[in-house]
């Protein structure tokens, strides 16, 4: 029954497209409604660019003027008097008046789950503050003078308030060139060296400075961070550095920030005693401006008194030793040493023990607003995101709105990374993945809301601004030491010694051996890529299974790509393991030019995110954000913030540039044959803009992050319209409200 249903579906719109000067109106009407395919809705007197060509060029495909949507879908595009024909005595009609149609851009890399955690505790008076009393300190030449700094700090602090046991004092380190200390790492190179005994700053410090309050010393990153921007001009370090903060609960759960007691450091203050017999050589080369080697500073890192270790230990579910212990990055122990050497702990800590949770439906309703208020999604255009999902309250929001709404927002692919969850110990984090067998699947083969595709974890690749270069540059005379030992990170992982692994590292390879995909793993830069194709050639050599077409189909990713270069090597391996490279040009401009500058010389901005010479190797490259302005970055290679030119041969043109953010970030989500494009089938996910993206004398290369979204449609719903689109537009339905 349902093969000739549909065989008759097919005939009558074959009758009614093709011969309808045959067909009067009322044999039409007569006929079942079921068989008659009507549009829900008729976008026309527009220029609809589909991007159907799905090849990276400049091509942008077929340009119609109309397009047909039924049950969330394209059901046709085409000229507006062939599409008219179409329409139905129910169908509504929407006059674009000549606006521009693009298909809806995809953010393969949008962390949404702290805004909407966020969003939520908002909407139900829960609070996210960690209460205490906090100071920006910028660094000292020396951790002595640095040690003996905070130490002055503290004491003036409570000499002044009285700080009782739940309050923290949080002092979070601030780099300073000047001082020799010129980024994150190197601040936080003083913490986490691999050997306890070449700590120049200890735990057992902070224990000396205040043994019965809780105290950390955060190097970029801190459980709570003041608004310092209410009291002082964004930018001016002299005048918000160096002063208390004290952060309290207001009556809704809102962060409430006073500043309380400036700080004034006497540079000829005392120093604590130091016997020069504690010290070790590594120390003392601290002490005398140099960096030893063999340092494996983590990127951003918190180090908890004893007092604070243990009261937040009693607040939490499991161990906080055994939480620690999980991405160890180098380090034997950790948290017997009080240290937190990734986000994702850090986050899921501080949340945990010292804020207030909302519960996941509440989280559902927020995942809604963030949407209709966030500039990163509906206002930018993004119709799809990808993401990972730190917790099980967030994986179930997601699902507990589907399940209530019959949709959600936006669609989304996401991956696991499960292994960080506070409750997983170490020891099952291990074998996670391997255990409970991979499960990912493209967007066809599951819902078209939301797909899990796989598994991946932010501490266990290389970093941004410290990226995976390897043996394939040189540092500048003098730096070798520092970049390989310091700046540079080559996951220990990739060893494929277990024995040397952090539990979440050997989970991810673990997972990798069972089937899983790799998907959205740090891969920022080039030797990064290569180390991760080296083990897979280990892994199929081991596995006469694990075929190099099976490898190939599963499309293992990685995201930021902010030093990914144009190596030989790295593109050998891209190509033939089908690895997908997003990049990211903006924070690759922003963010890795100064590392360039101080480490590497003109020879490194040839591995600043070459996105020319990747797609011209036939690399498969994407954009690991979306938006205009992005695209207008990549067009123009221009520095966001000051405007100057980097690498201007890698250049691309605006079509090319726009794709990485639609077929290609769809098959990056493994969605190509539902998104990424306007064409039959695929769903009605669209934009509608304000200007002609493909004139570029209308909106030149340098005007395209100025191109406003009018309207933002989803599964052929309209959920966003700007106040400035057409009385049209703004009238249409929206179905998550306005």
């Amino acid at each position: 029954m349902k093969r000739i249903l549909g065989l008759a579906v097919s005939i009558t719109m074959v009758l009614v497209t093709t011969y309808m000067p045959i067909i009067n109106a009322q044999d039409i009407s007569e006929l079942p409604p079921e068989l008659i395919n009507w549009p829900d809705t008729i976008y026309f007197n527009a220029t609809i660019v589909t991007m159907d060509d799905h090849r990276l060029n400049d091509n942008p495909g077929s340009i119609v003027e109309a397009m047909a949507i039924r049950d969330a879908k394209i059901l046709a595009l085409g000229s507006e008097d062939r599409i008219m024909k179409l329409r139905g005595p129910d169908t509504r009609l929407v006059d674009l008046e000549d606006h521009m149609v693009l298909p809806g851009l995809i953010n393969s890399h949008l962390h949404v789950q702290g805004g909407f955690t966020e969003v939520a505790r908002l909407m139900n008076n829960l609070s996210s503050v960690v209460p205490g009393y906090y100071i920006s300190l910028q660094v000292e030449s020396t951790p002595a003078e640095t040690l003996a700094k905070a130490k002055q700090a503290i004491q003036e602090l409570r000499a002044a308030f009285d700080v009782d046991e739940d309050q923290w004092i949080g002092v979070n380190l601030k780099l300073d060139a000047d001082k020799g200390y010129p980024s994150i790492s190197s601040v936080s190179n003083l913490m986490d060296a691999y050997e306890p005994e070449d700590r120049a700053i200890r735990q057992s410090d902070l224990d000396a400075i205040a043994p019965d309050r809780m105290l950390y010393f955060g190097s970029g990153t801190a459980l709570e961070t003041p608004e310092e921007s209410d009291f002082y001009e964004r930018g001016s370090a002299e005048d918000i550095h160096n002063v208390w903060f004290k952060v309290n609960r207001g009556p809704t759960g809102e962060a409430v920030n006073e500043q309380v007691l400036p700080f004034q450091w006497q540079a000829n203050a005392e120093y604590p005693a130091v016997e020069p017999a504690q010290l070790s050589a590594m120390a003392l080369a601290h002490e005398a401006g140099i960096i030893a080697e063999d340092t494996p500073a983590s990127h951003r890192i918190i180090l908890l008194n004893t007092f604070g270790f243990n009261r937040t230990d009693e607040r939490i579910v499991g161990s906080l030793m055994d939480i620690f212990n999980k991405d160890k990055r180098g380090m034997d122990n950790p948290g017997e040493a009080g240290m937190m050497k990734s986000s994702p702990v850090r986050g899921a800590v501080r949340d945990l023990a010292w804020t207030q949770m909302p519960n996941p439906y509440q989280m559902a309703e927020a995942i809604i607003e963030q949407a209709k208020t966030s500039d990163n999604l509906w206002r930018a255009g993004v119709t799809h995101i990808g993401t990972r999902l730190d917790t099980g309250d967030e994986v179930t929001a997601y699902y507990s709105l589907l399940q209530d709404r019959g949709r959600l927002p936006y669609r989304i692919g996401w991956h696991y990374e499960q292994h960080n969850f506070t409750t997983v110990t170490p020891d099952s984090a291990r074998q996670l993945y391997a255990a409970i067998g991979a499960q990912q699947l493209s967007m066809k083969n599951s819902s078209p809301w939301i797909w899990l595709l796989g598994i991946g974890s932010e501490g266990d690749g290389d970093s941004v601004t410290r990226a995976c270069l390897g043996p394939v540059i040189d540092a500048l005379p003098g730096k070798e030491d520092y970049v390989k030992n310091v700046i540079e990170i080559c996951p220990h992982w990739v060893k494929g010694n277990f024995a040397e692994m952090s539990a979440t590292g050997e989970s991810i390879l673990r997972g990798l051996q069972a089937g899983w995909k790799i998907q959205g793993l740090h891969g920022i830069g080039s030797y990064m890529i290569y180390l991760f194709g080296q083990r897979i050639e280990d892994l199929m050599a081991q596995n006469p299974d694990m075929t190099l077409e099976r490898v190939r189909s599963m499309r293992h990713s990685f995201s930021h790509g902010t030093m990914l270069g144009k190596v030989p090597k790295v593109v050998e391996t891209a190509l033939k393991y089908n690895l997908y490279l997003p990049v990211d040009v903006g924070r690759s401009l922003v963010d890795e030019t100064e590392a360039i500058e101080e480490f590497y010389g003109p020879e490194g901005y040839e591995f600043q995110a070459p996105i020319k010479s990747l797609i011209d190797a036939g690399v498969e490259v994407l954009s690991d954000t979306a938006g205009f302005h992005d695209v207008e970055t990549i067009v123009t290679r221009a520095h966001p913030y000051t405007g100057e030119i980097y690498e201007p041969n890698e250049r691309v043109d605006r079509v090319t540039a726009i794709k990485l953010q639609l077929i290609q970030a769809a098959k990056f989500n493994m969605a190509e044959e539902l998104t990424g494009t306007l064409e039959p089938g695929k769903f009605a996910d669209f934009i509608v803009i304000d200007r002609d993206f493909l004139d570029p004398v209308e909106v030149p290369d340098d005007e395209i992050g100025d191109i406003e979204v009018l309207m933002t449609q989803v599964g052929g719903e309209v959920v966003w319209t700007s106040e400035n689109a057409p009385a049209v537009l703004r009238e249409l339905p929206h179905f998550w409200g306005r």
